[in-house]
């Protein structure tokens, strides 16, 4: 239970800094600048939330739903900010790019951190 309410608390906070963040720099810097940022946010959420985990220590199911799969959400730190719809080609791409590698940064550094950093007992 601790588990479920620590990860709904930092999918609420990891939100709200993602989308500062990403009007702050994500939408205004280079490109490049905005690519390695969002690596950097995405490794920052797989390491927060391995260490959750490993804190915790949920069950297979809380640990996938509310553990990997929020973290992916949140690792994204632009999804829902902007209706994609209303974006300048060149802006839609570097939005694209920005989801795209997040996400994928996330996913490789969780498995990553799964094996390299053992649980607490």
């Amino acid at each position: 239970m601790t588990f479920f309410l620590l990860s709904i608390l930092f999918m609420f906070i990891g939100r709200k800094i993602g989308w500062l963040f990403s009007r702050i720099v994500l939408y205004q810097t280079r490109a490049s600048a905005a690519l390695i940022f969002a690596a950097l946010w995405a490794a920052l959420v797989a390491f927060a939330m391995r260490g959750l985990i490993n804190v915790q220590q949920p069950g297979a199911v809380l640990r996938w739903i509310f553990g990997y799969s929020l973290g992916a959400y949140v690792a994204i730190p632009n999804y829902g900010l902007v209706d994609r719809s209303t974006l300048p080609p060149d802006v839609e791409r570097r939005d694209t790019a920005i989801s795209n590698l997040a996400v994928l940064v996330y996913i490789g550094l969780s498995i990553t951190f799964a094996y390299v950093i053992p649980p607490t007992r």
